[in-house]
């Protein structure tokens, strides 16, 4: 089994998301600021069931698609970012 992804800083972690994140991915995807750059590809308001859906997904995530992860600053969920790897053609996007 592969370890899990882990990036850590001083002050940020970027992870992979657990349930226990339920709450923060939501919030941040409910932030207005942040929402009014995104609501093609996300309903708003972001309902619990989609955090839900997200958070599963990223586990059942393939590794060579590139993972969903969070950002946690001070013990708290402040951002989502995909890595999103297209080796057929040969492209690779980070969307946060």
């Amino acid at each position: 089994m592969e370890d899990p992804i882990q990036l850590q800083t001083e002050r940020l972690i970027l992870r992979l998301p657990s349930l226990a994140d339920l709450d923060g991915v939501v919030g941040v995807f409910n932030d207005e600021e942040w929402a009014k750059y995104v609501r093609r590809l996300f309903p708003w308001p972001y309902p619990r069931q989609d955090g839900e859906e997200f958070i599963d997904g990223a586990a059942q995530r393939s590794s060579d698609l590139g993972p969903h992860l969070v950002l946690e600053l001070a013990g708290k969920v402040v951002g989502v970012i995909t890595l999103e790897l297209r080796a057929e053609d040969r492209i690779a996007e980070i969307g946060y």
